[in-house]
């Protein structure tokens, strides 16, 4: 069976339907790690402190290892890289699943973010060699599967784990994971890679002869790198401090609360596909402003003023078909910003510094958050403001219709 993306391109299903699969998954179990905190709190006897250190674990190893892991799949290929991230971070959830204490389990979910950063720069590679004409909509695809998966583990694992405990969910999501890496790597064969020729001559490099320095050889590609710093800034301080901003500041309750934000990863389910496909057909440089530009404008109403339910709900909708989609929308274009057989490091560089950011951005926006009053404002300052300062740095963004030609942008 085929997928047809474009007039005369076919991509064979499960070479989208098994990476894809694993990514959603990945999502579930990290978005449920925060769900069974709580639990996970009472059973050990740890303090707050230590329970985020288990969230902060996971995500410190995920960035660091990203930054490596396209790397990793362009010398050793996307489907071992895959089948490796996705077997480690399946596996660490099981193990957490038996741990007999907090320590083994802090071990446990700090190896999960291993797996996390050796899959995530891997699958966004395959999708964007699969099509350079349809790299927006694949990568937007993909990562409309993660913000699903980020979306669905919550609510089935959060009912999940009252009926029957937190092991039990972590357990089943690592069982079912192992399953569906084990028919990835037997129903998906990787195809090969085409090699880059060198100006002036035919021959060719092969993948994996490349360094970080190659990544920043182009004016765009340094331009992402920024760009993606400041608006995972943005995004990171957003999924940390709104859900605390709607109780504080709204006057809703917890339940209430996780409902409004819940749409926000809804929205981005369809504004990554969709404007990542626009851009496809347009660009990335518009619709990336837009992002921008529109996310700063919704974010600012929301925290500016005091809202019905009705209103915050469909602001958290409008700005996560916005908000959301930055992270597939930058990635294509750090694709395109280098040399073919640089596109893995690439990836693994820009997903990186983006991970970065968003671990950095709730410390830095907690520490500065006090009364009410003034968290209306610190939240302008943490969210809007990156969000506005991407869309204008945009502008400065140039088109390359050829890859092969990237460095002619410099």
């Amino acid at each position: 069976m085929t997928l047809p993306l474009k007039q005369s391109l076919k991509v064979p299903a499960n070479l989208l339907v098994f990476p894809i699969a694993v990514y959603c998954m990945i999502a579930m179990g990290e978005f449920t790690i925060g769900v069974v905190l709580v639990q996970i709190i009472h059973e050990f006897q740890i303090t707050g402190t230590e329970a985020g250190g288990l969230f902060s674990a996971y995500t410190t190893l995920a960035a660091a290892t990203t930054f490596f892991g396209g790397g990793i799949s362009d010398r050793f290929g996307r489907k071992i890289c895959l089948a490796i991230g996705g077997t480690i971070f399946f596996s660490a959830f099981i193990a957490a699943s038996l741990s007999p204490s907090y320590t083994i389990m802090l071990v446990a979910f700090s190896t999960a973010g291993i797996g996390k950063g050796m899959y995530s720069p891997s699958i966004i590679t395959l999708m964007g060699e699969l099509s350079t004409s349809s790299r927006g909509f694949l990568i937007g695809l993909a990562t409309s599967a993660f913000y699903f998966g980020g979306f669905l583990g919550p609510v089935a694992f959060g009912a999940l784990s009252t009926l029957s405990g937190w092991r039990i969910p972590l357990r089943l999501l690592g069982a079912a994971g192992l399953l569906v890496v084990v028919a990835l790597v037997i129903l998906v064969k990787e195809r090969k890679r085409p090699l880059s020729s060198t100006k002036g001559d035919k021959a060719t490099t092969a993948p994996g002869g490349s360094s970080i320095r190659d990544v920043f050889k182009t004016r765009n590609s340094i331009l992402v790198c920024m760009t993606i710093f400041v608006s995972s800034f943005g995004f990171g301080a957003h999924i940390t401090w709104t859900p605390t901003f709607l109780q504080r500041v709204q006057n809703l309750d917890t339940a209430s609360a996780g409902l409004i934000f819940g749409l926000f990863f809804l929205g981005g389910i369809f504004g990554s596909l969709i404007l990542s496909s626009l851009s496809d057909r347009i660009g990335r440089k518009v619709p990336m402003i837009l992002v921008g530009v529109v996310s700063a404008a919704t974010t600012y109403f929301l925290y500016a003023f005091i809202h019905p339910f009705d209103a915050l709900a469909t602001i958290l909708l409008v700005f996560g078909f916005f908000g959301a989609p930055f992270w597939a929308l930058q990635t294509a274009m750090a694709q395109e910003s280098v040399r073919p057989e640089v596109i893995g490091r690439a990836t693994g560089m820009v997903q990186g510094l983006g991970y970065s950011s968003a671990i950095i951005s709730p410390l830095v926006v907690g520490e500065f958050i006090g009364t009410n009053s003034a968290m209306s404002m610190i939240m302008i300052l943490g969210v809007s403001l990156p969000y506005l300062l991407c869309g204008i740095m945009m502008l400065a963004y140039r088109r390359v219709r050829s890859q092969e030609k990237v460095l002619s942008a410099r």
